[in-house]
């Protein structure tokens, strides 16, 4: 399969198909989209048992499935039309109590926070204030990116961080406990106490391969925070979250009491509640953000504008040329043909080409996919270890209503999440070397 490669001229070639389809989808009436609103929640099918034989099990209720994974609770955002269709929250925020899931409820984005840091980033790389292939150790000050050893060079650029070719360990991340003293940002990158996570540093030649790395974006938070002069959560806020209307979204850890109220617990594959209700990611660009899939959905139909030469596009076509090329040449011929790009996963060619982000954090699972050419996309966020897979039952659901351009991998999670998430696995166990008295078992914030 040949690496995709994603033109700006592809999308104005396809403008006017584009327009009409939406303008189509606009014109749905209430009926219509109420019906394919049950045939989303009746749909959902079990992963086919081979790569090349289709289940041809029953469609199942969402309900059902979320019972079968042991998922409390799952909130869905559906795109259609180049605009938010519907969005429902499904089940409890925490099992066994009566609290239940609403489109407001939050839910921990995991791996998703990276591409919407990253977005974040390619914002003021836009307005001239960072590089993308420029040493980011030119710009840092309070800390430098060192090297492992003396035959490597330190010197990573943003374009590298950004698609996990900077050659910079650390993959994952597992998380505090609720009780567990939490590390500020220069603790991580230093893997200083109270950190439980090794030292931020490059491991292997800068530029050579794709290594998905935590570690690179928490490089990226301090970057951030830096270049603009405040903390980052405010930054965010203020640069894109605000804008773009994601009232239910923060970075800012702990999580304030005011929000946690309406947030969903997280927890375990067996659908037990993790102690102390969820943890603590003090690695906010890689995963400590707090959303919801409607607030997730508007990032997406925002970067779609800029991909489609929206009026008024968050990014100019040049930046979101860069954001969906192809950074990772030869990862599509073994990922299962997604690729990655400037903080994004990219999947397809023409009118199938979709761009998202998976993301894995204790006791959340998380998914958000766009097809810009045809406006069309979902967001799901569960509170269960099992999400994964239900995720993509969903979002099977949701392109055989809405007759997607393509079908999500068809064989479960593995081909979206397993890829990734193994690599971050063996990461891990050379990281985290297991112990006689292991505190805690591996889990990981990834994909």
């Amino acid at each position: 399969m040949s690496n995709p490669r994603w033109s700006i001229r592809s999308f104005v070639l396809l403008a006017a198909l584009s327009t009409a389809l939406l303008l189509s989808a606009w014109a749905r009436p209430p009926q219509q989209i109420a019906q394919q609103q049950l045939d989303v929640e009746r749909g959902l099918r079990p992963a086919p048992r081979s790569w090349w034989k289709p289940s041809q099990q029953a469609k199942l209720s969402l309900t059902d499935r979320m019972a079968f994974h042991h998922v409390p609770g799952v909130s869905l955002a559906v795109i259609d039309g180049g605009r938010v269709a519907w969005a429902r929250g499904y089940g409890f925020l925490h099992a066994g109590n009566d609290a239940r899931v609403s489109t407001e409820t939050l839910f921990q984005a995991a791996s998703i926070s990276k591409a919407v840091t990253a977005t974040a980033a390619m914002m003021l790389v836009q307005d001239g204030r960072l590089s993308l292939d420029r040493p980011v150790n030119d710009t840092l000050r309070s800390w430098k990116v060192p090297a492992a050893s003396p035959d490597l060079s330190a010197d990573v650029t943003l374009r590298q961080l950004l698609s996990h070719t900077a050659g910079i360990g650390v993959p994952g991340y597992l998380g505090y406990p609720a009780g567990q003293p939490v590390p500020r940002l220069l603790d991580v990158l230093r893997g200083a106490a109270p950190a439980t996570s090794p030292a931020v540093r490059v491991e292997r030649p800068a530029g050579r391969a794709y290594a998905y790395s935590g570690g690179g974006y928490e490089v990226l938070q301090l970057l951030l925070q830096e270049t603009g002069g405040e903390p980052f959560p405010g930054l965010m806020q203020r640069r894109l979250l605000q804008p773009l209307g994601m009232t239910h979204s923060t970075f800012t850890s702990p999580l304030p009491e005011t929000w946690r109220q309406r947030a969903a617990e997280a927890h375990s594959a067996a659908g037990q509640p993790l102690p102390g209700r969820w943890h603590t990611y003090p690695e906010l660009a890689a995963a400590g953000l707090w959303s919801t899939p409607s607030d997730l959905a508007r990032w997406l139909l925002a970067l779609s504008g800029s991909a489609n030469a929206a009026n008024n596009a968050l990014l100019n076509q040049a930046t979101m040329r860069e954001m969906l090329t192809d950074h990772t040449p030869g990862l599509a011929r073994w990922y299962s043909g997604h690729a990655y790009s400037l903080g994004l996963k990219l999947r397809g060619r023409g009118q199938a080409f979709s761009f998202g982000h998976t993301g894995i954090n204790q006791g959340y699972r998380a998914v958000a996919v766009m097809y810009p050419r045809t406006g069309q996309g979902a967001v799901v966020m569960t509170n269960g270890e099992n999400g994964e897979a239900l995720a993509q039952e969903i979002l099977r659901s949701v392109a055989a209503a809405y007759h997607w351009p393509d079908e999500p991998p068809g064989r479960g999670a593995e081909l979206i999440w397993l890829p990734v998430a193994s690599l971050v696995l063996l990461g891990l166990l050379r990281a985290y070397p297991p112990r006689k008295r292991g505190r805690h078992s591996l889990k990981f914030s990834s994909s």
